[in-house]
């Protein structure tokens, strides 16, 4: 990722926050597509197998009703305010490292 922001802010004169606002923005992204492909359609689509094995009713057992917590746990609180920022930090700055590096 950070290999594609310098070839893409390599001509340019871009701040270091500039830099975080995109990694923040692109890993943003990356959470709500994991949230609506993986948690949504694909554990609805199993959710059968899964109540399965843990021997619950099929109805019990759906995204909003079983995972609640978890959803907006991961999704909401550690996404946004954790894992999104740090990713940000991250590309940021072997972005704005790699422009100093390679001039």
């Amino acid at each position: 990722m950070s290999g594609s922001m310098y070839l893409c802010y390599k001509d340019r004169d871009v701040s270091f926050l500039t830099l975080f606002i995109e990694g923040y923005l692109v890993m943003m992204m990356m959470n709500i597509a994991d949230f609506v492909v993986m948690d949504l359609i694909l554990f609805s689509i199993s959710a059968k197998r899964f109540a399965e094995k843990l021997d619950m009713s099929v109805k019990d057992f759906r995204p909003f009703k079983c995972w609640k917590k978890h959803l907006f746990l991961e999704h909401i609180l550690q996404s946004i305010f954790v894992l999104c920022p740090l990713i940000g930090i991250i590309t940021g700055g072997l972005t704005w490292l790699l422009r100093l590096i390679i001039k």
